[in-house]
């Protein structure tokens, strides 16, 4: 039975299954003083010398030489402690408590293939790890930034999830800045239904994991793309990701979208493979959107979608759904799901606009960007191909 992937963007949206349908749930999703003020007064006994434990402590020890070139994950804080039946968070005290317990091997082993796996295509450009380490303390991250080395694992949190008919596995949201409405995000968090361990053995297959993991990891990234302002002001000019409402609206649905104006790159590479489709040749291309899911475009739109020609659908014209795209909501072990080059230039279209001048999130790696890279139409929706 193909199950739903579930994903936290900035807003920390998590999908949630009930009966094959999503149910998103919002809450408030960049780190904050708040969420550290709450963590210390529920869980210590002298709240303000816990504060003073979380801003003083050292940060992790960085690796011996600290490069600001080729970094996307912090893989070393996968053999943190976490307080897995709790907080999740990592101790800020040492020693730590005994509630403290590293994360499952198999879950590190899926951490680590899912960053080989995106690592191949993409590093965290120069200029933005300069100026993320530039930045004060930040929640689950004791110390200013100022050693960070790539996007940390803040915290695991083994949860019970409610019963329903499909399950949601894992939840992953990704950390920004505090404060600011800018693309920099340092750290991610993972929230990991219960009932895949059991007795701490793992329920379903090594592989399957992976790719859940892969996926997670996506949103970590920053898919879906998450609010950046003019200066990081949230309440100046949106730059991203400006999702278009009501562009791709029939009589059924009403998905959402990115456009060629925000994200260029992307759209480039959907219509070199194809995602718009005009079958009569009646309006010739390219197209300008890239149709996204209805949980706040947290997913890319696993199906074929039609578009409204003068307030008519017009079965010429339509947009190719995401058949085995590793950002597309749910997952069939059966098939097999590939990053693609979609993907990657969705997150190199990605950047934060400080203090006037703009700094992109991602470059390539530089490799074989055809690698692992799969794309085709969902044949079950358009067989008349």
């Amino acid at each position: 039975m193909p199950h739903l992937f579930s994903g936290f963007n900035q807003k920390q949206q998590s999908g949630k299954i009930t009966n094959g349908t999503f149910i998103i749930s919002n809450t408030k999703g960049r780190g904050s003083t708040t969420r550290m003020l709450n963590y210390c007064s529920q869980t210590s006994e002298a709240p303000s010398n816990c504060i003073n434990q979380f801003v003083s402590v050292a940060p992790p020890t960085p690796t011996p030489t600290l490069s600001n070139i080729g970094l996307l994950f912090d893989t070393s804080t996968f053999n943190s402690l976490f307080d897995i039946y709790g907080t999740g968070f990592r101790p800020i005290i040492n020693p730590p408590d005994p509630k403290y317990k590293p994360i499952p091997d198999t879950l590190k082993q899926a951490l680590n293939v899912g960053v080989n796996r995106w690592s191949k295509f993409l590093s965290y450009t120069p200029d933005i790890v300069n100026l993320i380490r530039t930045f004060p303390t930040q929640v689950g991250y004791p110390g200013p930034l100022t050693n960070w080395n790539g996007l940390i694992l803040l915290s695991v949190e083994l949860q019970d999830y409610p019963p329903s008919g499909n399950i949601t596995w894992v939840s992953c949201a990704p950390y920004y800045i505090d404060g600011l409405a800018t693309s920099m995000n340092y750290g991610f968090r993972l929230f990991v239904n219960k009932t895949l361990y059991i007795n701490g053995t793992l329920q379903i297959s090594q592989n399957l994991l992976n790719t859940i993991i892969t996926h997670e990891l996506g949103h970590a990234l920053g898919m879906p793309v998450g609010q950046s302002c003019v200066n990081g002001d949230a309440t100046g000019e949106e730059l991203l990701p400006n999702i278009y409402e009501g562009a791709l609206a029939n009589y059924e649905s009403n998905l959402p979208a990115y456009n060629k104006d925000y994200f260029p790159k992307a759209l480039i590479t959907f219509n070199t493979i194809g995602g718009w489709v005009n079958r009569s040749h009646a309006h010739t291309g390219p197209n300008e959107f890239i149709p996204l899911t209805n949980d706040d475009g947290g997913h890319f739109c696993p199906n074929t979608h039609h578009k409204l020609d003068n307030g008519v659908v017009n079965p010429d014209i339509f947009y190719r759904g995401f058949y085995n795209e590793i950002m597309i909501p749910y997952i069939d072990e059966n098939k097999p799901l590939y990053i693609s080059q979609i993907s990657i230039n969705i997150l190199r279209d990605v950047y934060t606009s400080w203090q006037g001048k703009i700094y992109y999130n991602y470059s390539t790696n530089g490799g074989n960007e055809t690698t692992g890279i799969f794309y085709q139409p969902d044949t079950e929706l358009i067989e008349f191909f």
